[in-house]
């Protein structure tokens, strides 16, 4: 039979893990949003100075060939950082998204744990 100490240790266990699950998945986010902002800071720095050399070489072009063969190059250029950014983004999200994955299956486990637990003890 079930006692009132039972249930209140139950209650005790699953509050505490509750509380560890929710402080993993806060560090989780920090720890994504931290990485997130760096690769979009990184990629933002990375445009602007490119941005400061196709002005600068617009600036001393002498035709319009020239012109276009910058833009062109500065174009190229920065389709490249984006897509390296992209990639270094997807990166960061398959590991997110492997950590979240662990931290559920540790808390189902837990919670199936508990529930086992108080099933043994209310036999």
């Amino acid at each position: 039979m079930t006692t009132p100490k039972d249930v209140f240790e139950a209650w005790a266990d699953w509050n505490q893990q509750t509380f560890e699950a929710a402080k993993k998945l806060a560090e989780l986010n920090l720890a994504l949003s931290e990485k997130l902002i760096k690769e979009q800071s990184d990629l933002a720095n990375n445009i602007v100075e490119l941005t400061a050399k196709n002005a600068d070489t617009f600036s001393k072009a002498k035709d319009v060939q020239e012109v276009i063969a910058n833009q062109t190059a500065a174009t190229q250029e920065c389709s490249k950082q984006v897509l390296k950014s992209y990639r270094s983004c997807a990166d960061i999200l398959g590991e997110a998204r492997k950590a979240y994955s662990d931290l559920y299956e540790k808390s189902c486990k837990a919670a199936g744990d508990l529930n086992a637990t108080a099933a043994k003890k209310s036999a």
